[in-house]
């Protein structure tokens, strides 16, 4: 929800995060109750976002790749998801941050592009 809204800013200052953008979360429609939950964390940490989102983006692309998977389950059932994910400029920004910071690891997030532009074409 907060990525399908842009309610979520790159910060990479101090410790890398994503802070929650509070005036977008008004025309989102969310109760006052999710609202409220929401603000009052304010901020995501990179490793919650690699571990909430995008560390399993890269098991179902690495699933898919082996074949555990097809990529019409994929598609099925994460192409609206991996899609938003893909698109969403900040975290193309995170992306473009982890690999500079790791000059090691150009790497870095391969599965998800892979699976996002194979569904694409899907």
């Amino acid at each position: 929800m907060l990525l399908d809204n842009s309610a979520l800013t790159l910060e990479t200052e101090n410790n890398c995060c994503f802070r929650i953008e509070e005036e977008k979360l008004d025309s989102m429609g969310v109760s006052e109750t999710k609202k409220n939950e929401l603000i009052s964390r304010k901020r995501y940490s990179a490793y919650e976002i690699d571990d909430w989102l995008l560390g399993p983006i890269e098991e179902i692309s690495s699933f898919e790749k082996n074949g555990l998977i097809s990529l019409s389950e994929v598609y099925d059932q994460f192409d609206w998801y991996i899609d938003k994910a893909w698109r969403n400029p900040e975290i193309q920004k995170y992306i473009e941050v982890s690999r500079k910071e790791d000059k090691n690891s150009n790497d870095i997030y391969e599965e998800f592009k892979r699976i996002a532009i194979k569904l694409k074409n899907h």
